[in-house]
């Protein structure tokens, strides 16, 4: 008689109770990682796989370390663009309103708007020029192996 197949959700649900049911006796294998799941943002665990890293949050999501890998990139390089769009912003808004304060006789206030404006200008052309030339001309800190 043949084997009914596996259903990956009834799956899924049985390790995370066995993963809930060890955390709370403090029996739980695998390592607590740096890392949170892409999918949930929960905290992931390092499983004790022999033949590849891979991951898992308290929900259930099962993360090879190559997809995990390039998820962070990909939200690294969401997060640059996003920096840049809104210190363009910033800067635009803050040269607005030190003309505004300007014309309402408030130097004091066009004056720090006028200088916050410029600080995010030099901030967006960093960022601006770390983002078109990529990573080679950067200097990284080093990192202890």
């Amino acid at each position: 008689m043949p084997q009914p197949s596996k259903n990956p959700i009834r799956e899924t649900v049985k390790i995370v109770q066995t993963d809930r049911a060890e955390q709370i006796e403090g029996a739980r294998e695998g390592q607590p990682s740096l890392f949170t799941c892409p999918d949930c943002g929960g905290v992931l665990w390092q499983v004790d796989e022999p033949d590849m890293v891979q991951f898992r949050c308290h929900v259930g999501h099962i993360i090879a370390g190559e997809h995990l890998f390039m998820e962070q990139q990909n939200a690294a390089e969401d997060a640059l663009w996003t920096a840049i769009r809104i210190l363009e912003d910033q800067s635009v808004l803050g040269r607005q309103l030190s003309r505004f304060a300007a014309k309402e006789n408030d130097s004091e206030a066009a004056r720090r708007y006028e200088a916050q404006a410029q600080a995010a200008g030099r901030k967006h052309r960093t960022l601006l020029q770390i983002a078109e030339t990529g990573d080679e001309e950067i200097i990284e800190p080093t990192v202890p192996d």
